[in-house]
């Protein structure tokens, strides 16, 4: 009978202490959003980074585990992110409102390539643009973007039209539609993403003479209580910089690899835009230093916006 007591004395000593350790693991888990559909490279191009950067720092602590929880616009996964429950961590265009709400983490994830554009149009309307150079020319065509994306407001700053949606595969079906003339994205996302919809939107075609730049960063953010996690990643992403293995990130990731070599052919026009907001952030300085400049595409600058 003592023998059997002090048996399930210990099973009861087991799964508290079970308990206690799931618990604690999964409080120490770090919550990101699910990929925006199939075709979203960014997904696993920003877990996998965020990955390497918590082994680059693994003499710091334990690495936490990363969990997708749910999909979501970048309105309600700011919301999500200050509460902590289903987020507690994302990676957004940065602006003045999450740099405010949020902690940010000022390393550009994709090098600045976010803040290079060039256009998904309809293969019957390519024509058009082969005429346009300048941002005046360009104030001619509507533009499809997200509705919280920060480019939306960027464009418009610019005397852009905006057709504005607030689900990202819709603006293919937008743009298909003729709902909208021209969908800028960024140059890594640019063919990758257009071979994985080209089944579905046969009448969207790259548009190769134009790049549309101005300066813009994807951050990881945190909510302003998870600073040490925040402050340990940008530890680890410094690290993968010094050691070279971010740029590596970059030219083997399905996401990002097409981007290189990142000279565009001769006759590319390039315009360019301000962006404020980015410009006038207390921490673009800290963010210039691990950006690509304009220069390593090798093209003129065909038009300039007034600063």
């Amino acid at each position: 009978m003592n023998g059997k007591n002090t048996g399930r004395r210990v099973t009861a000593v087991v799964s508290v202490f079970f308990v206690f350790f799931s618990t604690w693991s999964q409080a120490n888990d770090i919550l990101v959003p699910m990929p925006r559909s199939q075709f979203d490279l960014s997904h696993s191009y920003h877990v996998q980074l965020l990955e390497k950067a918590l082994a680059k720092t693994a003499d710091e602590g334990e690495i936490p585990t990363i969990r997708s929880t749910v999909s979501m616009v970048e309105s309600r996964a700011m919301m999500e992110l200050e509460k902590g429950e289903l987020l507690t961590l994302s990676w957004l265009g940065t602006d003045d409102e999450k740099e405010k709400r949020l902690y940010p983490i000022p390393i550009p994830t994709t090098k600045g390539l976010i803040g290079f554009r060039k256009f998904f149009v309809q293969r019957n309307s390519a024509y058009r643009f082969r005429r346009v150079s300048t941002i005046a020319q360009l104030t001619s065509f509507v533009a499809c973007q997200g509705k919280d994306w920060p480019d939306t407001i960027i464009l418009k700053q610019a005397g852009l039209p905006v057709a504005t949606t607030s689900h990202y595969e819709d603006l293919f079906a937008m743009l298909n539609a003729g709902r909208c003339d021209y969908f800028p994205r960024g140059l890594h996302d640019f063919e990758q993403e257009l071979v994985a919809r080209q089944a579905t939107y046969p009448n969207l075609v790259q548009l190769e003479e134009l790049v549309l730049h101005y300066p813009f960063a994807v951050y990881f953010f945190t909510s302003k209580d998870k600073a040490a996690l925040a402050q340990r990643i940008h530890r680890g992403l410094v690290a993968l910089h010094q050691s070279g293995e971010f740029l590596t990130h970059m030219r083997t990731h399905a996401l990002t690899k097409m981007a290189f070599p990142l000279a565009q052919p001769k006759g590319t026009q390039l315009i360019q835009i301000a962006n404020s907001q980015f410009s006038n952030s207390p921490l673009r300085q800290q963010a210039t230093e691990y950006m690509f400049t304009v220069d390593v595409l090798e093209i003129k600058k065909a038009g300039e916006a007034t600063r």
